[in-house]
């Protein structure tokens, strides 16, 4: 027989193995099972970059920290389930529960606090902190809300979705928002406060996780298609029509990182409360796309 594609591959069987976009086969990854002990459900999890695994479960709101393949008891919140974990800079960890809505911060050896309860929230279905603005994002349900919280614990509203409930958050590398909601399986792109795009709706009725990275299985620099747009013809194609106009529609982002007039690294977020104390003028401008 022929092997002169990835393609060809999928007639057949991989175990322990994948194909990347450009026929080469890898090694894929391996499951293996850990039991947590009288453990109904493990609903959420954080891996640190040491490896330092913590794992959030229910039907007792119990934390479980996993070092290597042993599993220790870490914290309990007291309510029926942790449903997301995240962690800021300081190594403080923030847990989302349900059916009240209630955020608990836990320091390194354990020990629980409340830290917020976002009005109207019963499920806090995933937590993102951001470092840089040093808040932390909350996706909530039953009214689908996502808030933004300050260091201090206050809870304000960020942006409230049509959906019964914003399912999962992401921040990519230049601090965009990320949102998946519920119902329709939109993925949501959070510009600004109370502003947001729809990036892609998806078939099915929830966005339960997103990632932002660069594809494990696809060599960096291949193309997505390349069945139907190969290297050589991408490369052809962004000659012709130059650098900016090929990123603007092949790369659909229209401004070369390079290119870009105000960098994102010189951007400096502060909380509300601190623009609330400034003597600040506000402008309005509107594109009204006529010509």
């Amino acid at each position: 027989f022929a092997l002169d594609s990835a393609g060809v591959l999928s007639a057949g069987k991989l175990e322990g193995t994948a194909v990347l976009s450009n026929g080469v086969v890898v090694p894929s990854v391996g499951t293996r099972r850990i039991a947590l002990e009288n453990v109904g459900l493990a609903r959420s999890l954080l891996v640190q970059a040491d490896g330092t695994t913590y794992i959030g479960s229910g039907n007792d709101g119990k934390i479980w920290k996993l070092v290597g393949d042993v599993p220790t008891l870490f914290a309990s919140t007291g309510e029926l389930l942790v449903a997301s974990l995240a962690i800021d800079a300081d190594g403080t960890l923030y847990a989302g529960t349900l059916p009240k809505g209630k955020i608990f911060a836990i320091d390194k050896q354990g020990k629980v606090g409340l830290f917020a309860q976002p009005k109207d929230a019963e499920h806090v279905w995933d937590l993102v902190y951001d470092a840089r603005r040093k808040t932390l994002f909350a996706a909530t349900g039953p009214q689908g809300k996502v808030f933004a919280i300050d260091p201090k614990g206050k809870a304000e509203l960020y942006f409230a979705s049509k959906a019964s409930h914003v399912m999962s958050l992401a921040l990519d590398k230049t601090g965009r928002l990320y949102a998946g909601t519920s119902e329709d399986a939109l993925l949501l792109r959070i510009d600004a406060p109370g502003r947001a795009e729809v990036v892609y709706d998806f078939e099915g009725n929830e966005i339960t996780a997103i990632a932002e990275r660069d594809g494990k299985y696809r060599v960096k620099g291949q193309p997505l298609w390349p069945g139907r747009y190969p290297l050589e013809a991408l490369n052809e194609i962004k000659q012709t029509l130059g650098p900016y106009n090929f990123q603007a529609l092949y790369q659909c982002s229209p401004i070369l990182t390079e290119n870009q007039e105000f960098k994102p690294a010189w951007y400096k977020y502060i909380a509300q409360d601190e623009l609330d104390m400034m003597e600040t003028t506000n402008y309005l401008t509107v594109d009204t796309a006529m010509s």
